[in-house]
């Protein structure tokens, strides 16, 4: 049984951080604690996904296939086996 918490990437950050997925063997207990783990990890590279210290407004974030809001990200539990997907917003034309 895994014991990991995975983080996906997906369109232009996915280019921008060059990776497609992260594996982050130490479970977190929150979204909040997860996103500055990833700020150490992706050092320069996590510009793409946060600007000081919030989420960029273009970034949206899914736990198991669920849109987070953003101002919910300090109370979200992480659990073992939970997938995040972070994504930037879709645009229309």
């Amino acid at each position: 049984m895994s014991h990991l918490v995975k983080v996906r990437f997906y369109a232009w950050l996915r280019e921008s951080i060059g990776r497609r997925e992260l594996i982050i063997d130490d479970c977190p207990e929150t979204l909040l604690e997860l996103f500055l783990m990833l700020r150490k990890i992706l050092g320069e590279k996590a510009r793409a996904i946060f600007d000081d210290d919030h989420v960029r407004s273009e970034i949206m974030i899914g736990v198991n296939n669920v849109l987070i809001k953003k101002m919910d990200i300090g109370n979200i539990k992480i659990r073992k086996e939970d997938v995040v997907d972070i994504m930037p917003m879709g645009s229309g034309g």
